[in-house]
């Protein structure tokens, strides 16, 4: 029916979402941080706070943060363009992964914790290297 074909409104949350409603969430935390930070250049522009809901976890400084800052605390690194980075997952602790972001025109290095939820991945925290 059309009702079933039709798809909702995506909310501000599920519109960054790394995972996609009605797919399964990967194991990939280096895919769920391209997502991530694809999501963060959508927020940036947007100047939505409620957009950032869909890239850091709940309840965290680094949402506070970045609902008040709009992307600006974040190391530079995480604020180019997913092309110009070499992504790749340092250690495993099973939900969480710590995955390093490395620039390739010089920028400083940044490692993100990344956190699986139901969701999708989230950014947890951000450290410049």
């Amino acid at each position: 029916t059309d009702a079933e074909t039709t798809a909702a409104e995506p909310t501000a949350d599920e519109s960054v979402a790394p995972a996609p409603p009605g797919q399964a969430i990967t194991d990939d935390a280096v895919a769920g941080t391209v997502s991530a930070l694809d999501a963060v250049a959508a927020c940036g522009a947007r100047k939505e706070p409620g957009c950032w809901a869909g890239v850091a976890e709940k309840g965290t400084a680094l949402l506070t943060a970045l609902e008040g800052g709009g992307g600006g605390e974040l190391p530079p690194a995480l604020l180019l363009p997913v092309e110009a980075l070499d992504i790749e997952q340092s250690e495993d602790f099973g939900d969480a992964r710590l995955v390093t972001v490395t620039p390739s025109d010089g920028t400083r290095t940044a490692s993100v914790l990344m956190i699986r939820t139901e969701a999708g991945w989230r950014l947890r925290e951000v450290f410049e290297t």
